[in-house]
């Protein structure tokens, strides 16, 4: 009776531990796979280049707000206490006092030569400018994360296809040696095989590399600081699916598209801003007018409530001569002025250059799958056809090693060109300024 009680008992103890085991297992087990829908919006939320952007655009809207200033009053309230002293002639005594002072001082420029209205107009063009860096940073962060992912993609996909590889080499080689040991094949085509082989297990370790590199680099644009290993030497951060991708549909119109581009609204608001700040250089060749006010009181206590001082008045300024400063400042407010419109005139055509650059890779890419898919679906047709052949002596071990290797290049082709495929798609929407939240 107690043998079978303590039997009993150990038998729950290893239930228990059976069941920990699993619980613990599935706790600690690799990570599931991120989705594309996932990344978008954890890159949205979490990118730094993005926040950077925000922030930017952040500070230009509070500079925006902030350069209406010049056209409303400015008030100041001020308090202090004076220690005066007073020094007679000859036989007179000097006398000291200490007093308080309190009161409110108000400026309001009525006239600035025009500078006011030149820096209103300039925050503003350098508020629309941040606009379009945030657009031009959200599309080129777009481009990153579709090219990281596809990078992680092909990665995944690239290590499963070496594996089977490695595994087509093995049984090649063991196909090939039971030949050579009948004697129907000779020892060239032994070693030939072997060295297929190795360079197929070279392949599948490139491959689990390239999943750690790549996921590093998709690790980055997510903001993700820490990620461990799994037993089979791949990252853990994996992803789920391919990014979405589209055909090209009609023909663009690169004129207009151009005009739309975040880079080229950015080189026009940039070149407003330069010439604005011309004319705030000029504005310091014109007279200045301000409206002065002031209510003071002055007293020995504190908060003084006697000897009320009220006074109003108008200030003009005329500028008559600065060493030359105002005039040189001028000067090269309006060479920079010049300056960015030749770089906006440039960079306009650049951007053409990068639609049309763009474009033609995108549509090229999409034809070059549909050409690999039609020769690796060839591929895999005649390496069924050579293996039963040189299993039954009809086809020559070079014309069947010709056959094999086919197979093997446009199984990797066609994942290459699949990556390509959205990385030039990904391209194409950068060049015109678009992306996955645009």
């Amino acid at each position: 009776m107690n043998r079978l009680h303590h039997a009993f008992g150990f038998l729950d103890c290893i239930i228990v531990v059976c069941l920990f085991s699993c619980t613990l297992g599935a706790s600690i087990g690799a990570a599931a796979p991120i989705t594309w829908t996932e990344a978008v919006a954890r890159t949205e939320r979490e990118n730094p280049e993005i926040s950077a952007a925000l922030e930017s655009l952040r500070a230009a809207e509070a500079a925006a707000a902030s350069s209406y200033s010049g056209l409303l009053p400015s008030v100041r309230a001020t308090v202090g206490i004076e220690n005066t002293e007073r020094s007679g002639n000859g036989f007179v005594a000097t006398t000291t006092g200490t007093g308080w002072t309190a009161g409110f001082n108000g400026n309001w420029n009525l006239f600035a030569g025009f500078a006011d209205r030149g820096r209103i107009a300039q925050a503003e063009a350098n508020r629309r400018s941040a606009e379009a860096a945030l657009k031009m940073t959200r599309a080129k962060v777009s481009n990153d994360l579709r090219s990281a992912f596809e990078a992680v993609a092909y990665a995944r996909d690239y290590a499963k296809l070496t594996t089977q590889i490695l595994k087509r080499r093995e049984e090649n080689l063991r196909l090939v040696q039971l030949r050579f040991e009948s004697g129907r094949e000779n020892k060239g085509s032994v070693l030939l095989s072997e060295a297929y082989l190795e360079q197929a297990r070279y392949d599948d370790l490139q491959a689990r590399n390239a999943g750690r590199t790549s996921a590093a680099s998709l690790a980055k644009i997510l903001a993700i600081d820490d990620f461990n290993d799994i037993e089979d030497g791949l990252s853990e951060l994996r992803v789920a699916g391919n990014a979405p991708i589209s055909e090209p549909t009609g023909t663009p119109d690169f004129a207009r598209l151009v005009v739309e581009t975040p880079d080229s609204v950015q080189a026009i608001e940039q070149a407003k801003a330069l010439k604005e700040a011309s004319e705030i250089a000029k504005a310091s060749f014109y007279p200045s007018l301000d409206l002065t006010a002031s209510l003071g009181k002055r007293g020995e206590d504190f908060f003084p409530d006697d000897n009320t001082t009220k006074t109003i008045g108008l200030s003009l300024s005329v500028p008559i001569f600065s060493g030359g400063r105002n005039y040189n400042s001028y000067r090269s407010a309006v060479a920079n002025a010049a300056a960015s419109d030749f770089t906006r005139d440039n960079l306009l055509r650049e951007l053409r250059r990068r639609l049309e650059i763009s474009w033609a890779g995108y549509l090229e890419s999409v034809a070059k799958l549909r050409a690999d898919e039609s020769f690796r679906k060839a591929a895999i047709a005649r390496s069924e056809i050579g293996r039963t052949k040189y299993n039954n002596g009809l086809l020559t071990f070079d014309d069947w090693d010709i056959i094999e290797n086919d197979l093997i290049n446009r199984e990797k082709a066609v994942l290459q060109t699949r990556r390509d495929r959205a990385t030039a798609e990904g391209a194409w929407e950068q060049a015109r300024g678009k992306g996955v939240w645009q």
